[in-house]
């Protein structure tokens, strides 16, 4: 998780290492009245949204990796159909993806078929899950 968030940090602060201060002339109006350089708060809500996540998903690893660890912890059989669920989620953002080049090309016949075929194969995902859910639970 540290690794990630060396990353996060890195890619948010990549365009600012190479500045030269002194050399570069910016703008007068990124330049507010008392002399400090404002950051744009879309990258500010950014940062710390990716801050907040990266820090719930270590938090929930970690005590996911703990409960694991505890003696009486029983490993579940994973349900077949999950990997056919996969299959079924990848073809579904295979279509998505489709129907956004024909969008992009003007073609609303393959628009539609591409919306028709995501909607079809998202709703057999979730029904592929909702069947996985009652293998775990029988």
């Amino acid at each position: 998780m540290a690794a990630i968030m060396v990353i996060v940090v890195g890619w948010l602060v990549r365009p600012t290492l190479n500045v030269k201060p002194w050399v570069e002339q910016r703008p007068v109006k990124d330049i507010d009245g008392d002399g400090a350089l404002r950051l744009p708060t879309i990258k500010v809500g950014l940062g710390v949204f990716l801050t907040v996540a990266t820090s719930l998903f270590a938090l929930l690893i970690s005590a996911y990796h703990m409960r694991m660890m505890a003696a009486d912890w029983v490993t579940l059989a994973l349900p077949r159909v999950l990997w056919l669920n996969t299959a079924v989620l990848i073809l579904a953002g295979v279509a998505m993806q489709w129907t956004r080049s024909a969008a992009q090309w003007g073609q609303i016949d393959n628009v539609r078929l591409g919306l028709i075929a995501a909607g079809i194969l998202t709703f057999s995902f979730l029904a592929g899950q909702l069947w996985a859910w009652q293998q775990l639970n029988a």
